[in-house]
């Protein structure tokens, strides 16, 4: 299977990230984690070629039934107890740091109007308040662990794209796979059964908080 990035941000960047994303697939499959594998049959890059960043995997066949929520749940589980020994050099909580800068051009450009600016001026403000308060444990995280990148196979339920890890609490990875559900009030059942998969009690208020900033991010 081959994975594409474009390099839209700068060519060594993202070959960076692709190569993020095959140490910690190669970390967590190394101990029988649910991901899907770099390729074992060529070395799986990153390779540079024609513009494009390109890396290799194990094919693995999807399944017509979609991916059962609980399982996914304990499957993401699992991956964060793979990940706790990873001593490879991570961004902390890139999610967020990068999503300030990427305001303020927008802010600059006028894409939002000023009501809505300062809105969202304050929300960032809050953010970034409000989580060196909580002082939660941090971990390597998926980053942007959304269902779409939980797959159903063959080989069981696997999560895949692993170039977004950085450091940062877990709960930024439950608040991933749940915040769409919370925010539109659409397949609640299945995000509460994410919930329960993963068998971890979360505190409601620190998971509104951390629902809130994956919005923040991905509205930019």
């Amino acid at each position: 299977m081959l994975h594409t990035l474009y390099p839209t941000d700068g060519d060594l960047v993202v070959v960076k990230l692709a190569g993020i994303s095959v140490a910690i697939a190669s970390h967590q499959a190394a101990v029988g984690a649910p991901v899907i594998p770099p390729s074992t049959v060529v070395s799986p890059g990153p390779y540079h070629h024609k513009g494009l960043v390109l890396s290799f995997w194990e094919f693995v066949q999807e399944l017509d039934e979609p991916v059962n929520p609980t399982t996914a749940g304990k499957a993401l589980r699992e991956c964060h107890e793979a990940l706790v020994d990873f001593d490879g050099e991570l961004p902390v909580l890139d999610a967020l740091s990068e999503s300030e800068p990427i305001f303020s051009q927008l802010r600059s450009q006028g894409v939002f109007s000023p009501a809505d600016a300062d809105m969202l001026l304050q929300v960032n403000e809050r953010l970034k308040t409000k989580f060196p308060q909580l002082e939660l444990p941090m971990q390597p995280v998926h980053g942007d662990s959304n269902p779409s990148n939980v797959l159903n196979t063959i080989r069981g339920v696997l999560w895949a794209d692993w170039e977004d890890t950085f450091i940062a609490p877990i709960v930024w990875d439950i608040a991933c796979f749940v915040a769409s559900s919370r925010v539109f009030g659409k397949d609640v059942e299945r995000a509460n059964a994410a919930l329960n998969g993963y068998r971890m009690k979360i505190d409601d208020r620190v998971l509104d908080l951390f629902i809130e900033a994956r919005t923040f991010q991905t509205l930019l």
